[in-house]
């Protein structure tokens, strides 16, 4: 990170998600971690409620308990609330690798009951349903009727719950009562106190050699902590981008001015912009024209980046050694004579699209091709390690868990990673 020599850091301290060696005990999130671990390991129902504000720390909080149970637990998230029943079991069937004969309901079912059925003695699969608030009844209904499969002696299959606090509005309607009543084990992650703040920041910085007294004026802790809630993911942004506007200007502390600025930019970065005024540059040479909207377009990138957190900026490179593209000279692409279109064919399991119709234009396509694995990194597995751990400390987010899984068809059993087993990382386009 630019500003870590700057102040004396072997590291950023301040990541959009924390590590899992970064984790910080607060009073409310040892009472999380107390009934996290009663859940997924003892709770009859086998139904466990984790409920707080985003950003507040429910993922990171998940990720140490499956950090240290590693062994005992199957871990299948679902990070997408909008599928149907049906999606959603097809969806759990395929992290755990088991294919049934067919689609239908029964067969799923069937493929589902014989994989609980092969489970040694001790283990269990916890399906964690993220944003569970915007999950539609069926799908809730669905959830509570799959928690009957399994053995009846030893509770095989358990689900973890996670959503803002109108999760607990949803499950208090009549018609969810069912659910409501099986669910044991419930946390509610709060934001942190004032001194929990200050603490949490001390030991992110002490995590990377620094000290608070060191880099931020005691006023400048106080006015971050204020306009921050109290949320970690809002004390990092804040406590990143003061930072960065105290490297910016040579200081060697973040003082209380830096401090203010910085929440001025997060809470004005989207009503000062200026109005586009394309007359200044008519009069521009091409090159010159396109120098002066390169320019500020560069700019904003960098701005939203520093406001919008340290997720777009990657703590290392994922891919090394790529080779540079080589610019043609002018001259030669002149001087080179037309050539006739190519068809090019796409692979069997990508559908072509045209791109031609404004219509049909797709907002975002993702093409999933086969990598090769010159070109890919590699991590070793350390203990405490899983696929999901593993995609929010290298990829930033346990959304790219399914690009992992992908990147890795070698492995045989998804849920289950040892230590020193290679991992490949999907390529970064």
């Amino acid at each position: 990170m630019m500003y870590c020599k700057h102040f004396g850091l072997w590291g950023a301290p301040f990541t959009f998600t924390p590590a899992t060696s970064q984790f910080f005990l607060s009073k409310p999130h040892r009472e999380g971690l107390a009934a996290l671990e009663w859940g997924l390991l003892h709770e009859p129902s086998g139904f466990t409620l984790l409920v707080g504000d985003p950003g507040v720390g429910k993922t990171t909080l998940i990720g140490r308990v499956l950090a240290d149970y590693y062994q005992r637990i199957r871990c299948v998230t679902l990070p997408n609330p909008r599928l149907n029943p049906e999606e959603i079991l097809r969806s759990i069937l395929d992290q755990l690798n088991v294919f049934p004969k067919s689609l239908s309901k029964l067969d799923l079912l069937y493929g589902f009951e014989t994989y609980l059925s092969g489970l040694r003695a001790g283990q269990s699969v916890v399906i964690v349903i993220d944003e569970a608030q915007d999950l539609s009844d069926d799908a809730l209904e669905e959830v509570r009727l799959l928690s009957n499969l399994g053995s009846t002696e030893e509770k095989q299959l358990r689900f973890l719950l996670v959503g803002q606090q109108e999760l607990m509005t949803r499950l208090s309607n009549p018609g969810l009562r069912q659910l409501n009543e099986r669910i044991g084990a419930r946390a509610i992650l709060n934001a942190l106190q004032p001194d929990d703040a200050r603490k949490y920041i001390a030991y992110l910085l002490a995590s990377k050699g620094g000290s608070t007294n060191s880099i931020f004026e005691p006023k400048a802790i106080e006015h971050l902590i204020q306009h921050s809630g109290g949320i970690p993911r809002r004390i990092n942004i804040l406590c990143h981008n003061a930072l960065v506007n105290a490297y910016s200007n040579g200081s060697k502390r973040v003082s209380l001015d830096i401090a203010r600025k910085t929440v001025v930019e997060g809470e004005n970065i989207l009503t000062t912009a200026t109005p586009f005024d394309g007359s200044k540059i008519a009069g521009q040479s091409p090159v010159r024209r396109a120098q002066s909207l390169l320019l500020p377009t560069a700019a904003i990138a960098a701005l939203a980046a520093l406001v919008l957190g340290t997720r777009y900026l990657p703590a290392q490179p994922l891919v090394s050694g790529a080779p540079a593209h080589k610019l043609e000279h002018p001259s030669n692409l002149e001087a080179a004579a037309p050539r006739e279109p190519q068809k090019v064919s796409a692979p069997s399991d990508v559908a072509l699209r045209d791109f031609s119709d404004p219509v049909s234009f797709p907002k975002f396509t993702e093409i999933s091709l086969k990598q090769s694995p010159e070109l890919r990194h590699s991590i070793s597995v350390q203990p405490g390690d899983t696929l999901q751990i593993i995609a929010i400390r290298q990829l930033g987010s346990d959304l790219e868990l399914p690009r992992l899984i992908r990147a890795n068809p070698q492995l045989k059993d998804m849920n289950l990673i040892y230590p020193g087993e290679t991992v490949y990382l999907p390529n970064p386009d």
